[in-house]
């Protein structure tokens, strides 16, 4: 099996858009992953390339902050494309973390792109409850960011599950910030056989992180844009799900998140609906996602996949119809025309 990252960059608003392909659902059996990254102001999307390296017992790996606009990075650490120019200051790390004996070569734009094992991934930003800093701004207590966490997937692991759980575990561990503090984050993570679809907000400590993944299934296709898209999860079910800390359903009820009923509604209980959301009520927080997703996951499966309208704002995030985080395409040949998906758009979203 083969695994392909496609990738679109522009520098203009804060909008990005993951696919992530499973097996079967492309003509040839080629797992795919892609991410839109549209950005946002002076937004620094150099491509570099990272070679394998060896590293000394008991050696530390330093963690950088997450720089939204260029330069995002200044140094050696993440190849030559970002090695400092004349008057460029070397990027300061806020902490560090055991190193391991071995790493594997990788792409990196704003994220991690593929490591040489074939994993990849694609990356969307997504509003979410709690809130966090990094360490290093003032009150900042939380030393993952997306784009640390993405790096150091690529520099150890060669599965998308082995991924997510590095990814997870880390961020629980040293604590997750987003984007301008308050942002959680997603990434759809793929490797030659599989796919899975990632979530991460902070914790209410600020100190740790709620996390989950959902096993995209191989004939279906994943979509996601700046919006939460796991719903109810099944922790015992770890063949279709992986997350943390195992207590998030206790978190959820101890903020009035989530009544205790059935199976944990991540996403209604996590999200603060759309990142960035342009669109005041009485529209839902959903809605430019909506419009971004609805191209896309209609023609996948020929108009049967159900839109949210404008003024639905109540409950917006629980009708039953809301989109599924992936669904079957109508043809295998549907999900392998990518290109087009991707660049499938509406106006003013």
């Amino acid at each position: 099996m083969r695994a392909v990252i496609l990738l679109c960059v522009a520098a203009s608003a804060d909008a990005c858009t993951m696919y992530g392909v499973g097996k079967f659902a492309s003509a040839d059996g080629t797992t795919m992953v892609s991410h839109s990254d549209d950005g946002a102001g002076n937004s620094d999307s150099r491509l570099s390339y990272v070679p394998p390296a060896d590293h000394a017992k008991n050696s530390k790996r330093p963690v950088y902050p997450s720089i939204e606009e260029f330069p995002k990075f200044t140094g050696d650490a993440l190849g030559k494309s970002y090695k400092p120019k004349e008057g460029m200051a070397p990027t300061k790390p806020i902490g560090e973390i055991p190193q391991v004996p071995h790493t594997y070569g990788y792409y990196v734009d704003s994220y991690a792109m593929q490591n040489e094992c074939g994993l990849m991934f694609g990356e969307s930003t997504a509003s979410a409850v709690f809130r966090a800093d990094a360490i290093g701004v003032p009150n900042g207590t939380a030393l993952m960011s997306i784009d640390e966490l993405s790096h150091i997937a690529a520099e150890r692991v060669c599965t998308a599950a082995e991924a997510v759980q590095v990814m997870g575990d880390l961020a629980m561990e040293h604590g997750f910030y987003g984007p301008d503090g308050g942002a959680g984050e997603m990434l759809v993570v793929g490797d030659p056989q599989e796919v899975w679809m990632f979530h991460i907000l902070s914790d209410p400590t600020a100190k740790s992180a709620i996390w989950i993944a959902q096993r995209v299934p191989d004939d279906e296709v994943a979509v996601a844009a700046n919006h939460f898209m796991i719903r109810e999860i099944d922790l015992d079910d770890s063949k279709k799900f992986l997350g943390g800390p195992k207590e998030m359903g206790g978190i959820a009820q101890a903020h009035g998140l989530w009544d205790g009923k059935g199976k944990l509604d991540f996403t209604a209980a996590f999200s603060l609906g759309e990142y960035g959301n342009k669109y005041p009520p009485p529209c839902p927080r959903p809605r430019k996602s909506a419009w971004t997703l609805s191209p896309p996951l209609s023609t996948l499966t020929q108009g049967t996949t159900r839109v949210v309208a404008c003024g639905t704002a109540t409950g917006a995030l629980h009708p039953p119809w809301f989109f599924p985080p992936s669904t079957s395409p109508h043809s295998r040949g549907a999900a392998s025309r990518s290109r087009s998906r991707i660049r499938s758009r509406s106006s003013q979203t």
